[in-house]
């Protein structure tokens, strides 16, 4: 009987993390995405284009072949933010699976199992914005300081083939 009873705690854990939390908040998502369109953090995302379009294709191509186009999966994307080192409190790895799925542009089917690099933009963004929420600082500000201090430097140190000029 109590085996039973595990079983069905999991599958419940399960059906929450996997069908329910992903999909609870992704109503907010929308305007986000709408947000991140704004001129300010264009043009921050601008600037940093080639450094991130790099760190996606690294990932996305499970650190196989940098070049190659592939889509990033969410061990991918979990990955990167694991080298990063900013895996603690204030980003789980329930926010990592959050910030995935929330990013996506869904298709007809409902999945939301891989990342382009536009949606992969958004989640990076969505995650700096996470790590300071300060309401005093524009995010474009946020942002920029995110990238330069918290979010390229560890891939640098930790990736020779990443550099970036």
């Amino acid at each position: 009987y109590q085996d039973g009873c595990e079983r069905l705690a999991e599958q419940f854990r399960q059906l929450l993390v996997d069908h329910l939390i992903p999909w609870a908040s992704r109503s907010h998502a929308d305007p986000f995405k709408q947000y991140m369109l704004t001129a300010p953090l264009q043009a921050m995302l601008k600037r940093h284009h080639k450094q991130l379009q790099k760190i996606f294709h690294f990932y996305s191509a499970g650190q196989r072949e940098e070049n190659k186009e592939f889509p990033m999966l969410l061990k991918d994307f979990a990955i990167l933010w694991k080298d990063c080192d900013m895996i603690d409190r204030a980003l789980s790895r329930n926010d990592i699976s959050t910030v995935f799925s929330c990013c996506q542009n869904v298709k007809e089917d409902g999945e939301a199992t891989e990342m382009d690099f536009d949606e992969f933009r958004t989640a990076v963004c969505a995650v700096g914005l996470m790590r300071n929420p300060s309401p005093f600082v524009p995010d474009a500000i946020k942002l920029e300081n995110f990238l330069a201090k918290q979010f390229f430097p560890p891939l640098l140190k930790k990736y020779s083939r990443l550099k970036m000029q």
